[in-house]
């Protein structure tokens, strides 16, 4: 069997139909230094800049959206950013869950910047060794089945996870032939022996009847 080696497991990061995480350039006269510009009030339902959820990597980032209040769009922007983050997260974590021992290394995410200057992950990926055990067709099989659980265990696997997981599933089957073809090789090996066991004993048989009778 060939080798497939640390095939990478990638998130769906296509955009959603009629939607965009793009952001536009911030606008606005927020940070105005004008002392004769008026300042935009801010709205009832603004969204906070200290508000970005649980995004690890934000750690020690300076939000650009401090003390500003952002637009209607900014914060649809902001809801789908955040929503995505979680999304991409939760499913590259069913990636390493499923995985165990077979993943190399932890998750690796791209990011966008928010208008409230917080990176967000779009897309992510995990790296799974997918290499056949060599010499051992019992190993390989457990091996294949796991990377398959793996490469679909998020909710909604990708194009990518479904590539991997057909090829897992092929790495199975290669080496559940193999396992047939040892027991068959066995089997007919422990026939041999036996046929020739039991010539062996009949040979012994007949040369101590050949002894008695002399």
């Amino acid at each position: 069997m060939d080798a497939v080696s640390a095939n990478r497991i990638d998130a769906n990061i296509a955009a959603r139909p009629g939607g965009s995480v793009g952001l536009p350039a911030v606008s606005g006269n927020a940070g105005s230094n004008d002392p004769l510009q008026p300042r935009r009030a801010a709205q009832p339902d603004a969204v906070a800049a200290t508000g970005a959820g649980d995004d690890k990597s934000v750690r020690g980032a300076k939000p650009l959206g401090l003390n500003r209040s952002f637009s209607a769009e900014e914060q649809s922007q902001l809801r789908e950013l955040r929503a995505r983050d979680r999304e991409v997260r939760a499913h590259e974590q069913a990636h390493l869950s499923a995985a165990g021992a077979h993943a190399r290394g932890g998750a690796s995410f791209t990011y966008e910047t928010g208008p409230d200057g917080r990176r967000y992950a779009v897309g992510g990926e995990v790296s799974i060794d997918t290499a056949e055990v060599a010499g051992d067709p019992q190993a390989t099989l457990a091996k294949a089945r796991q990377v398959r659980r793996a490469a679909l265990a998020p909710a909604d696997p990708s194009p990518q996870d479904r590539q991997v997981a057909a090829r897992a599933a092929a790495m199975a089957r290669e080496a559940s032939a193999e396992i047939a073809q040892q027991r068959i090789e066995a089997q007919s090996g422990t026939a041999t022996s036996g046929r020739l066991d039991r010539a062996y004993q009949a040979a012994d048989d007949a040369t101590s009847l050949v002894n008695l009778v002399a």
